[in-house]
């Protein structure tokens, strides 16, 4: 993301953030002997088998089971919550250069182009370089197969309350009744409204 540099308020700038998991926080994948968790990531990983099989793949069990070892790597490679809080400590400025050298693995120059950021600016922060580092060894480690299968799920996860009923009711069932308890889904009539309120409110309230 883009925001105020944290030493400089004269300037705005891009922070480099660790992310990519499904589930709430690392922890989910880590703390194998939790029982609470253990039940998540078997609900997690059935939920990604059906979202996979909603959208014609194949084997989605195998490739669901593809997608969790592969962010249980993501996880692994992850700062915990504590460190991540701290200001300091997340504030590492980095020349643009100078990101090959945290992860040689990835093409940073097609990155930066593609992020729209080629050319202008000189630097960004790397808020937990230890995961960029560990990203880029997965890129080079995993299967090209399961990063594709991984970018399906991520892509049907963030859409499916906008797809068709098969999608949202199962998408519902486990983001809604299985991470957060909530045991019924809002009416269409009031998600839709939520959604324009969300991403045009400010221009929506002009008009009235």
């Amino acid at each position: 993301y883009i925001g105020q540099d944290a030493r400089d308020s004269t300037r705005y700038v891009p922070t480099l953030h660790q992310g990519g998991l499904g589930l709430p926080d690392r922890d989910f994948y880590l703390q194998r002997e939790d029982a609470k968790f253990a039940q998540v990531r078997a609900a997690y990983e059935a939920h990604l088998a059906r979202l996979l099989a909603l959208a014609g793949e194949r084997d989605a069990g195998a490739a669901a089971a593809a997608i969790l070892a592969l962010e249980t790597a993501l996880a692994e490679g992850q700062w915990s919550r504590v460190d991540s809080r701290d200001a300091v400590k997340c504030y590492n400025r980095t020349e643009v250069g100078a990101l090959a050298g945290l992860a040689p693995q990835i093409d940073w120059d097609a990155f930066l182009a593609a992020a729209g950021l080629a050319g202008r600016t000189p630097d960004v922060i790397v808020a937990q370089p230890g995961f960029v580092t560990a990203f880029g060894r997965l890129v080079e480690r995993l299967p090209l197969a399961d990063w594709r299968h991984y970018a399906k799920a991520q892509l049907l996860a963030a859409c499916a309350p906008l797809l068709s009923r098969a999608f949202v009711e199962e998408r519902f069932a486990f983001a809604g009744k299985v991470l957060r308890g909530t045991p019924q889904d809002l009416p269409r009539w009031e998600r839709g409204t939520r959604l324009v309120g969300d991403s045009l409110g400010e221009a929506l309230g002009r008009l009235y």
